[in-house]
């Protein structure tokens, strides 16, 4: 590999990892190839769709065309699809030069800026999809000779493998975009950590409040603020990173506050396959619950479990949230016997027998 495919090819790795540098490897691919452009596209063979197209030397407006229409009518893709197998096509395989002004494929390229030539190699990326990496050739540059394709046989294998990287990188950050999303919407706190180090932590866990919490995220560390508490911490964390456990790998502990009702911690260890799927490699998985701040049971989820009537339903919340009898005839407008009909029904509809069992049960919806 000469100096500069060397460097072009490193320049592509690069931008795998730092997309905003992909203008200038394919700056460098196009010196090393000598091409006048170049531009790597993803082609569903089955549908025609063009999911990915990264150019450079190609006008926007042309890639835009392009990927709505024009593709599944150049000839280039045309011949690529009656001969999947062929690792390089450019356009004398399938135009003679006489035919290229003819061609409405050509006609409109060349007037949109687009070059007339061109040498392509095709990878496959998965079953129906391949990779498409196209040197744009001008009318001074000509038609692509054997020293061209060796040149770009040796650059193309390192695209294919960059943009396969690349595929699993934009998934992953997808699912971990979708992952965060929904736990910032968690009324429970949730905090992910690599070793002692926050990797992530949700809305509900940036609340917590040092004086009042006794816990708070400070210093890159979840940290307890009394000693003994701190310790219990520090032990439970310490448990859960331990390696080749036979035992259980989840241990819960509470932080006693003044004046307000304990936050519940559980510390979960992380398996080792989410810890190579995540990044950071985080090793530990906190849920913090906050007794105070957690919200009513919608009573349409108890509807919904339970088959009870929305009458129900709400008498059942509220009976939950340790209201007295009193308190919900008064607010629902009922007499204590029709209150104790109701009660009956959703005990038994929910399978409890006291109203402190109820309370229990509505805890953990």
């Amino acid at each position: 590999m000469d100096e500069a495919s060397a460097r072009a090819v490193a320049a592509i790795y690069d931008a795998v990892i730092d997309q905003a540098q992909f203008d200038i490897a394919l700056d460098q691919v196009c010196r090393a190839t000598g091409s006048d452009g170049f531009n790597i596209f993803l082609l569903n063979n089955r549908t025609g769709e063009v999911p990915v197209n990264m150019a450079r030397g190609i006008p926007d407006e042309v890639l835009r065309d392009y990927n709505q229409h024009f593709v599944m009518v150049d000839p280039g893709i045309q011949f690529f699809l009656r001969n999947p197998n062929l690792p390089f096509y450019y356009n004398a395989l399938h135009t003679a030069e006489e035919d290229i002004d003819k061609s409405e494929y050509y006609s409109w390229l060349q007037k949109m800026g687009g070059a007339r030539y061109y040498l392509a190699q095709t990878l496959k990326i998965s079953a129906d999809v391949s990779m498409i990496a196209t040197a744009q050739r001008g009318r001074l540059v000509g038609h692509a000779q054997t020293s061209d394709i060796r040149q770009l046989g040796v650059i193309g294998p390192h695209i294919q493998r960059a943009m396969q990287v690349k595929l699993m990188l934009d998934d992953a950050n997808r699912k971990l975009a979708l992952s965060y999303e929904a736990m910032d919407s968690l009324e429970i706190g949730v905090v992910i950590l690599n070793t002692n180090i926050i990797v992530y932590a949700n809305k509900s866990a940036l609340q917590l409040n040092r004086e009042q919490d006794r816990l708070w995220l400070g210093r890159g560390r979840l940290e307890a603020t009394h000693g003994v508490d701190r310790k219990r911490l520090d032990e439970a964390i310490a448990y859960a990173r331990r390696k080749n456990r036979s035992d259980r790998s989840f241990s819960s502990l509470s932080i006693e506050r003044e004046n307000q009702r304990p936050l519940i911690l559980h510390i979960i260890a992380l398996s080792d396959r989410h810890r190579d799927l995540l990044f950071g490699t985080p090793s530990v998985l906190i849920l913090v619950k906050d007794p105070e701040r957690s919200g009513r049971t919608d009573p349409r989820i108890l509807t919904d479990l339970f088959d009870l009537t929305p009458s129900e339903a709400a008498i059942a919340v509220a009976l939950g949230d340790g209201a007295s009898p009193e308190s919900v005839c008064l607010q629902r407008g009922i007499s204590a016997n029709t209150l104790k009909t109701h009660r009956k029904r959703i005990f038994s509809k929910i399978g409890v027998s006291s109203q402190s069992e109820l309370a229990t049960l509505l805890s953990k919806i």
